[in-house]
């Protein structure tokens, strides 16, 4: 049986609310407390286990999953180099609470080989620039300089890429995220031939290394219209897509995202989440907001 259709079909434990269990035989027991380990818990990690092929941990948020795991490898003084144009959350982490802790961070484009650190951060479809690394050749040359490799893999999850077998050594991402990639597709390939479009980002346009390693490119995309004002135009004219932040979820959502990331972005650059709408439906709501 495939993994798809175990997960569809995998037997589930209920849900217990139930913060401590009483010891047997005054021995406690796998699960004895909430905190530790639960049922629910337990089982997701093992199917995310075998989807990441690797061993997986759930944390309460992927920023709490960051902190910890750059805590546990690293320590003061220690340089970490992260993928620019990546996730504003993990860059403004890294830059702000975790220099102050004594890290030396350095950015750099993830479309070349990563300079020299004891930690490498790579995002392949990077948010919301949406650049792609060569993983295989990026996590060779990392280790071949004593680095170890981080790769958040929130854009496109375990269903569509697995970085533990391209030699990565951890692996982050939203396990709260869903994909939609041929609606993402099909946007982007529409908005590409609009007048108030100047820019479309999405790997599934023509991006050649992307496509040796995944056959589809996730949900995300990000494209760019004139200017910042004309970003707040598009976004107060949307109609069905919502104009919010976050990503992944069931209902499309844009916006702008210089209102989070200053100058790291273009002022103009818009950045759609596609959900499980109808692709004409959506189509027709960017046409009215980017036409009015």
């Amino acid at each position: 049986m495939k993994r798809e259709t175990q997960l569809v079909r995998g037997t589930l434990p209920p849900v217990d609310r139930a913060t401590v269990k009483a010891y047997e035989d005054a021995t406690p027991g796998q699960f004895y407390y909430q905190r530790s380990a639960h049922p629910v818990g337990v089982e997701a990690e093992r199917l995310l286990s075998e989807l990441e092929g690797g061993q997986a941990l759930l944390f309460p948020s992927g920023m709490g999953a960051t902190t910890a795991l750059i805590l546990a490898l690293l320590a003061p003084g220690a340089s970490v180099a992260v993928a620019d144009g990546g996730y504003f959350g993990t860059v403004g982490l890294l830059r702000s609470e975790l220099t102050r802790w004594g890290l030396a961070v350095t950015s750099f484009d993830q479309t070349k080989p990563p300079p020299t650190a004891d930690l490498v951060w790579l995002e392949p479809c990077s948010n919301p620039i949406l650049t792609f690394p060569d993983l295989d050749a990026s996590v060779a040359q990392a280790h071949s300089s004593g680095a170890l490799v981080v790769v958040d893999n929130t854009a496109l999850s375990p269903l569509l890429l697995r970085p533990h077998e391209h030699g990565a050594d951890f692996v982050l991402h939203s396990a709260s995220k869903i994909l939609q990639s041929a609606t993402a597709l099909e946007l982007a390939r529409r908005l590409s031939g609009h007048a108030a479009v100047q820019c479309v980002r999405y790997p599934g346009l023509g991006d050649e290394v992307a496509a040796r390693y995944v056959s589809a490119f996730g949900p995300l995309l990000s494209f760019d219209v004139a200017d910042a004002e004309h970003a707040a135009h598009v976004e107060r004219g949307l109609k069905l897509i919502e104009n919010a932040t976050s990503l992944g979820g069931v209902a499309s959502t844009l916006e702008a995202r210089a209102r989070w990331e200053g100058d790291r972005v273009p002022p103009g650059l818009l950045r759609l989440s596609a959900g499980l709408e109808d692709v004409d439906d959506l189509w027709a709501d960017l046409t009215q907001a980017l036409d009015a």
